[in-house]
């Protein structure tokens, strides 16, 4: 017997309010308190970690350059755990490449006024053709090129130490303290691997993988979703759909 999906209650709103709120970008899927309370808890231990290890090895003013880049990430970490721009490549060679590329330019480019949206350009043009798009890199190119005398000292060792090492530990500690939550499990690909017996992606559609993710591309955007969150989506308007023809 198949089983019937329910339509989702929700709160309705004046008709001009969902225009307004869709125009300007508001949240319209709200999460539940337990997301919200893991979230402040993951991020306050992912910073409290990052800026105890940046402290020990950086003087005072270059550790707190380099944990506001992080803070950064691990909202994206904790916030947003499946979203393309969290997963751990993009967090860590957006990170490091960030880092080289802010060093490089701090270095050779004495003007701020140049060297500041050279970096953040050059930073840009990286991550898009290394496919590790992470906005909070920018941040770091940026600490390099102001750097304070304690990352000038690093050099490019500046990217292995702290960068390399902090955005270790905050990817430790993402997959530690998601791994026991099932619909937060961290990467994404592992949340998926999980229950792909119990829900194969799309496996009953008419699509096909491929030809799902050719749709997609025709886009011609950066979609800011994870290809196995974009199939399940697509699986449950499947299944919703089919269960209102029913």
């Amino acid at each position: 017997m198949q089983k019937t999906i329910a339509p989702r209650q929700k709160h309705e709103m004046p008709s001009w309010l969902a225009v307004v709120f869709n125009f300007i970008g508001v949240e319209i899927l709200p999460r539940n308190y337990i997301e919200k309370a893991l979230s402040t808890i993951g991020a306050f231990v992912a910073i409290l970690a990052v800026f105890m290890i940046s402290s020990s090895i950086m003087a005072p003013d270059a550790a707190v350059l380099i944990v506001a880049s992080m803070g950064a990430t691990a909202m994206l970490l904790f916030s947003l755990p499946h979203a393309a721009v969290s997963q751990p490549w993009p967090v860590f060679a957006g990170q490091i490449l960030s880092a080289v590329i802010g060093v490089f330019i701090g270095r050779h480019i004495a003007d701020p006024m140049l060297a500041a949206p050279l970096a953040v350009a050059l930073c840009t043009l990286v991550m898009f053709f290394a496919r590790c798009v992470h906005p909070p890199g920018a941040a770091t190119a940026l600490s390099a090129v102001f750097a304070s005398d304690g990352i000038v000292e690093l050099g490019y060792g500046f990217a292995v130490m702290p960068v390399a090492l902090n955005v270790v530990v905050l990817l430790s500690i993402a997959i530690l303290f998601n791994a026991p939550f099932a619909w937060r499990r961290y990467p994404s690909g592992w949340r998926f691997s999980s229950c792909a017996k119990g829900h194969p992606a799309i496996s009953h559609s008419a699509l096909s993988h491929d030809e799902f993710m050719e749709a997609a591309s025709e886009l011609d955007t950066f979609i800011d979703v994870s290809e196995d969150d974009l199939l399940q989506l697509h699986r449950l308007i499947s299944d919703y759909e089919t269960s209102r023809r029913h």
